[in-house]
């Protein structure tokens, strides 16, 4: 019944330096947890949610060109379809679904949500005016409300504290390969066989991961890695959010993941419709520049993952200055990205601000998971969701797609470089606030364990 756990005696409420990771606490007993074999193929399959969660979404932002065109759309519009229209549903539903993922099987939240989100998908295919793609978005959203929260949660009871940065860095590579995926594949359909045939194709493996995942993934038990104590607590949906939210780095690590998801997510949307405008590129030869320049990032989640588990056991600052830094350099990355006339330069910035992005993200959830409860792990991740993806979702896309069109009078078809590059100060203020969070993080890593 004696289980690792790497946090570490503090030597002081503001300190950094750590706990032994070797510090011993009673935990479930080990026939409670699955196999070693049973996690490998379990994390596996989570990954693949988390590449198709991405897949499906990312084939609108290969694709919106093709459907601006026959459907008569303003950037604004496509701003709205592309972000708001989505995200409603995926964050207002990612917050209750999690409540019920922290109490009831995840498997099942997980592998129904994905089914039911690939049919969306094949829905939006067959969309044949706007109110009816903007109503399937709006489901694909709710149906992959149930994949990155629970998926952590579950993951957290997979592999203890010491590895969870690394192991959550795994699952993270799924955002990678399925934004790359996206790219490459919707780009090449929609050039040769029209931009509905991405979305009839795309909702294939859905199906056939989710089949696989309520047949052969069993559900581990919930705190295999925490203390007795920690396994046995449950609260309120209200207390849960009172104790996240006196977390102060927990508010701080919402409050920079927010304003990276702006910048984020404005890159991701528009990124092909820029290469096409700017650079005059295909629909094929956009989709292949942006998904060979994503191949970097697929490294992104499991080195920072590494880097924040490995440097945060010498001092547990490092766990938020990991995905610190992965912020404040997307910012000159994406500046290049956008603003460079040469092609090179251009897909260089694009490498590298990708790879940035994707070296935030595992720190981020496995701070978020760190500083909450083991029965409150679900809401917190999506907590961080709701607001990161309300926010990035909405202002990122739909402000390129305003500003391009306001701009569009005076500078034409260059006005979306320089809507896009408004939106490095974002990463920049996001890099800043999950900073500051070191300071609190061993203060509030002990207060979850300890509550």
């Amino acid at each position: 019944m004696i289980v690792q756990n790497d946090i570490a005696e503090s030597t002081g409420s503001g300190s950094g330096r750590g706990l032994d990771s070797e510090q011993q606490l009673g935990g479930l007993p080990p026939a409670a947890r699955v196999s070693a074999g049973q996690a490998r193929w379990a994390l596996f399959l989570l990954t693949l949610v988390g590449a198709l969660n991405y897949f499906h979404r990312t084939i609108f932002n290969v694709v919106l060109e093709s459907i601006k065109s026959e459907m008569h759309l303003s950037d604004t519009s496509i701003g709205l379809l592309g972000g708001v229209a989505f995200v409603l549903c995926y964050s207002l539903l990612g917050v209750p679904v999690a409540y019920l993922a922290d109490r009831f099987n995840r498997r099942n939240i997980i592998a129904i949500g994905l089914a039911f989100w690939s049919f969306m998908t094949v829905l939006t295919g067959m969309a044949i005016n706007v109110w009816q793609l903007a109503s399937t978005r709006f489901l694909m959203g709710a149906g992959e409300s149930t994949g990155t929260a629970p998926s952590n949660s579950f993951v957290s009871d997979l592999y203890g504290n010491d590895r969870r940065a690394f192991v959550l860095g795994i699952t993270s590579t799924g955002s990678g390969i399925g934004t790359a995926l996206a790219y490459l594949i919707g780009g090449a359909m929609n050039q040769h066989y029209g931009w509905r045939s991405v979305f009839y194709v795309a909702s294939i493996p859905g199906i056939v991961v989710a089949v696989l995942l309520l047949l052969t993934v069993r559900e581990p038990a919930r705190g295999a890695f925490d203390s007795v104590k920690a396994a046995a607590q449950t609260s309120s949906f209200r207390e849960t959010l009172g104790f996240l939210f006196c977390s102060k780095t927990y508010v701080l690590v919402v409050s920079g993941g927010c304003m990276m998801s702006i910048a984020m997510y404005a890159i991701l949307l528009w990124s092909a419709a820029f290469l096409m405008r700017i650079h005059k590129l295909s629909s094929g030869g956009a989709g292949a520049f942006v998904a060979t320049a994503t191949l970097p990032s697929l490294v992104g989640p499991i080195l920072g993952g590494y880097l924040a588990g490995r440097l945060g056991r010498r001092d547990e600052r490092w766990r938020a200055w990991i995905p610190a830094l992965g912020c404040g350099l997307f910012a000159p990355a994406m500046a290049c990205f956008v603003l460079s006339d040469s092609g090179a330069v251009s897909y260089a910035g694009l490498c590298v601000a990708l790879f940035c992005v994707a070296l935030h993200l595992a720190p981020v959830y496995a701070l978020c998971l760190n500083v909450a409860q083991v029965r409150m792990r679900a809401v917190a991740s999506a907590v961080f969701l709701l607001c990161a993806n309300i926010l990035g979702q909405t202002i990122g896309p739909l402000g390129v797609g305003y500003l391009t069109d306001k701009l569009t009078a005076t500078m034409g078809s260059m006005a979306i470089r320089y809507s896009m590059a408004t939106a490095t100060s974002c990463a920049v203020a996001g890099g800043v606030l999950i900073w500051a969070s070191a300071r609190y993080v061993v203060q509030d890593t002990r207060r979850a364990l300890e509550a």
